[in-house]
């Protein structure tokens, strides 16, 4: 089992969601994953559009969190994530580990504790070290 080094994860509102409400929902969910112990989890930036004033804009709804992330700090994003999903009005929240993609959505606990395990182990981490 190896550490990987990003996890991508992006917010989805439903079809009548505006980009800043999306914004809002990324910034709660951004503060809780805060309280883990994470290197960095940043806004994905793009290169802004023309006429823009600055030069890179933030791609709405998107964090990652990189560092050196063990599967129990995988496992621990995933369960912020999961928490948030069922508390906010957002939609749903994709995460992308390596070539592995998930969407968590209102499920239940134990439904998206088993996707989780299943998307921890097809990345190669063990989500139970």
């Amino acid at each position: 089992m190896g550490d990987v080094t990003a996890v991508r994860i992006a917010v989805n509102g439903a079809e009548d969601s505006d980009d800043e409400e999306i914004d809002r929902w990324t910034g709660a969910l951004y503060g809780d994953l805060a309280t883990l112990d994470i290197h960095s989890i940043d806004r994905v930036g793009a290169e802004a559009p023309a006429g823009a004033k600055a030069g890179i804009a933030d791609v709405v709804g998107v964090l990652v969190a990189t560092g050196v992330l063990s599967a129990t700090t995988v496992k621990a994003i995933a369960d912020v994530v999961s928490a948030f999903v069922q508390r906010s009005a957002a939609r749903s929240v994709s995460m992308e580990l390596g070539d592995h993609r998930i969407e968590i959505t209102g499920a239940g606990r134990a439904e998206v504790e088993a996707v989780v395990r299943l998307w921890c182990e097809a990345g190669g981490e063990d989500p139970d070290p």
